[in-house]
């Protein structure tokens, strides 16, 4: 989203010729690689590990860490690839999000004014917030176990939860809700949905 909105603000002219479909499968391919690299190697890793202790994860889904820590071997090589996916998924990430706001943000208010300058700072404002919770929280589940941090096994289970659900939540109404065409269509459907319902009890009380 970042990318897309980068090119969409920075080189509105040249929009279609880059983010095409060569480029979008690149993406793709890119992000399947990478996601499936560091997930084959965790597992791969986990895989190794013996375990003669309790079964019981603390957490409400199987993170990787949870696991592991309840291997009876050395988890330093799982530990070290914790790192690893810190730094993959989290330094270059927020590196390059950031990067391309910055640029966008420096367009914009070279170039808008007024209200166009505020709808700019409130969109990339929120994106910026939810992906930072995304980030943050999942680097602190990530580095608590890692780091041998003491965190309440409720306090590591809801932030986990949280970092899963909330941007996977808030996005589709900061990107869907808001826009102008997609709000349009969602209130003439609840409308017509809403007249449906109306109908149906009229013709109840009729009978």
């Amino acid at each position: 989203m970042a990318l897309d909105r980068f090119v969409a603000v920075c080189k509105p002219l040249h929009y279609t010729e880059i983010m095409n479909s060569a480029m979008f499968m690149k993406l793709l391919i890119f992000t399947l690689i990478r996601s499936g690299t560091i997930m084959f190697a965790l597992v791969a890793l986990a895989s190794l590990l013996s375990f003669c202790g309790s079964n019981v994860i603390h957490h409400c889904y199987c993170d990787h860490m949870a696991l592991v820590s309840l291997a009876c071997d050395s988890i330093s090589k799982n530990n070290a690839m914790g790192l690893v996916v810190i730094i993959c998924f989290v330094g270059i990430d927020i590196s390059v999000i950031f990067f391309s706001y910055v640029k966008i943000l420096h367009v914009v208010l070279g170039a808008a004014a007024g209200e166009d300058r505020w709808k700019a700072f409130h969109t990339c404002g929120t994106h910026l917030m939810v992906m930072m919770c995304f980030y943050f929280v999942g680097s602190i589940t990530f580095l608590s176990r890692n780091l041998h941090i003491p965190i309440p096994i409720d306090i590591n289970t809801f932030l986990g939860v949280t970092y899963i659900v909330f941007p996977a939540s808030i996005n589709p109404i900061i990107y869907g809700v808001r826009t102008k065409e997609i709000r349009n269509a969602l209130l003439k459907m609840f409308k017509i949905n809403i007249n449906k319902v109306s109908i149906v009890k009229i013709s109840t009380i009729k009978m």
